[in-house]
């Protein structure tokens, strides 16, 4: 069970903050553009197999998020911590401060361009991202998944 606490903690992050890809036009490691990626709206294979080039993606996305998601925890506790709130239920508590409300907002907006940055890095959008997430539990994934557990389970 422990093993699977990775994949299922950065897939249910995926699922509830989202993200909206930018217009830049730069190149990924694909060759396609930003552009190219974002308004390519992902169609999961018929069969419903992840291919391993996938594979290989997600585990990249995967770890470079759960980086990001550290990162990000640190920013929000200092943000709790200075405006003495233990956490983001109470953030309807500062409401009436501004500054606060718009240093909040601030923090909100980077970690979407941060997690966006991430999917555009290695060339695969967040839907393709989640739909690799939900296949891992299909039985004919069994051998990519257990690839993906191995990469990306973490040794204590």
């Amino acid at each position: 069970m422990k093993k699977y606490i990775t994949i299922l903690i950065i897939a249910f992050i995926i699922l509830i903050t989202g993200c909206q890809p930018s217009g830049n036009a730069e190149r990924t490691q694909l060759g396609k553009s930003i552009v190219e990626i974002a308004e390519t709206k992902f169609t999961p294979s018929a069969n419903g197999l992840i291919t391993e080039q996938q594979a290989d993606k997600y585990i990249l996305i995967a770890k470079a998020l759960n980086e990001a998601i550290w990162a990000q925890v640190d920013i929000m506790q200092k943000f709790y911590d200075k405006y003495n709130i233990s956490g983001k239920e109470e953030i309807v508590t500062l409401e009436k401060n501004e500054k606060a409300m718009e240093e909040w907002e601030n923090i909100i907006k980077k970690w979407e361009v941060s997690e966006s940055n991430i999917y555009k890095k290695f060339g695969m959008s967040s839907d393709e991202f989640d739909w690799v997430a939900a296949s891992l539990i299909d039985k004919k994934n069994t051998e990519i998944q257990q690839k993906i557990e191995k990469a990306l389970t973490v040794e204590e």
